[in-house]
Parts: structure tokens; sequence; C-alpha cells
């Protein structure tokens, strides 16, 4: 994609998205109202998965602390990898290491909202989660606090292998989280982009449907952005970086432009 902080940038005089700002509490109320349509069903399953350091823990937080209406941090995420001196030397590779499920709060303490985020193992070119682990915990066979291991897929004989999983254990959607300046995510030939290739056509198969979300757009994109967020859909580097991930993964958009698979 290239859309590092050193590319040109170009500012759109009209934003090619329009978005409403101030609608954040609409959006919360609505959260607040909304119920599941089945009922076998006590919440829907998010289960997040994309390259290491990608941020699908930060992501999970930041949702977190919406809901709350405070910062919040329930998913352990690997954000000092800069000032660390022995963290830095984990950058690229998964800081989360087992599956977890983080169920959201809402301000009122013993009541959550009826979804949940799985956080897993990120992937790397050459280590990281096996795509067939991430299979498995979409059909819900993978157990709370199971340690993934980069080299041995999961199986029936293991104690974190859930044998008859039930609609609350499965996925109901699939979200995957992709750094703005992961390059090789868009690849046809990179190991990486064969891998979620796999995730995306098992996904299918199980009739789940998928969500891409770009994230670090702050970071790694352009100094408009890191200005002021507001900029996002008139900077030329985010909407290159999201048109880019449209055409190598055969990806459309809905009505609100929001990226899908």
């Amino acid at each position: 994609m290239g859309g590092g902080g050193s590319q040109e940038q170009t500012v759109l005089q009209t934003p090619w998205r329009t978005v409403h700002w101030g609608k954040k509490k609409d959006e919360l109320e609505w959260l607040e109202s909304f119920r599941p349509q089945r009922d076998d069903v006590k919440h829907l399953r998010v289960l997040l998965c994309g390259p290491a350091a990608s941020g699908k823990s930060s992501f999970i937080n930041s949702v977190d602390s919406i809901c709350q209406k405070r910062i919040t941090g329930p998913a352990d995420a690997n954000n000092s990898q800069g000032t660390d001196p022995e963290l830095a030397k984990t950058a690229g590779q998964s800081y989360t290491l087992k599956y977890k499920t983080h169920p959201i709060q809402k301000g009122t303490s013993g009541q959550y909202y009826p979804f949940v985020f799985n956080d897993v193992m990120g992937m790397e070119s050459n280590e990281g989660i096996l795509p067939a682990d991430i299979k498995l915990a979409m059909e819900g066979h993978v157990k709370d606090d199971y340690k993934f291991d980069p080299k041995t897929p999961l199986d029936k004989s293991n104690a974190g292998y859930i044998k008859n999983p039930t609609s609350n254990d499965k996925a109901h959607i699939l979200v995957f989280v992709l750094a703005v300046d992961i390059n090789h995510v868009t690849d046809p030939q990179s190991q990486m982009f064969k891998k979620m290739t796999d995730i995306r056509l098992a996904a299918r198969d199980l009739d789940i449907p998928q969500i891409a979300i770009l994230t670090k757009i702050d970071e790694k994109s352009c100094d408009l952005v890191k200005k002021d967020l507001k900029n996002v859909y008139s900077s030329t580097n985010i909407k290159n970086a999201i048109y880019k991930y449209l055409y190598e993964w055969n990806l459309t958009t809905n009505y609100n432009g929001t990226t899908l698979i």
C-alpha cells in the first residue's frame, strides 16, 4: 500500500465520504436497544483476526472505552514497543497468544451488551496463528484461554477443544483488522495474503459475514489525519489505501462506504 507518513499527500476539497460526527449518542442508544434475533443466541460473537501488531486488542479497548464512556483496557495490547527495548524485540510478532473472550460492559456494573469480541494470536508470514485454528474458532471448537501453537493446530484430543459447540460458541461475524501500512497483506504472492484468503473462503463456506477494518490511520498514514482524525475522509492517502484493499481483495463497500468482504 505504501501508506507511510513520508508519502506525498493531497487534501481533497470535498470529502469522499460524509460522516455525521455528532451522532455518537444516537449510535450508542441503538447499541443499548440491540438484541440478537435468534432465541438460541445469547450474544453475537465477533471474531477478530489479522496480522500481528495490526491493532486487534487496541480495537477492542477502543470499543469498550466508548461504550463505558471512560478509558478502559480489557484486552492486553502491546503499545509500548517504541519505548521499551525488550518489547521492541517483539515488533511484528503477536503479543496475544491465547483465545480470549471480551464482553463489553454497560455503564451499570454487571450488565453487558449482547455481543462479545474474541481476540486471537496474530498472523505472521512464517509464524503466528494457523489458519486451521481460526477456522476452528469460527466453528466454535476453541475454549477460552486456549494457548495457540504456531506449529500445530488444535485437535480433538486437546483439553482446549470443544467437541459439541453451541450457537453461542460459534463466531457470527469475522472482522479482519488491517494496519494501513502493511503492504504484504495486499501482495497476492505473499504468504500472508494466501493465509487470509484461505480464512476468507472458510468463512464464506460457513456463511459468516466478513468485515475489514483499517487501523492506525492516525499513526502511519499522513500528517493531515494525525492533526485531526476528522480529516480522514479528506485524505488521498487513506482513500488510496482503502481502494487498494478493495481491488486486491475483491471487496465491496456498503452504502456508507464501510469496507465489507
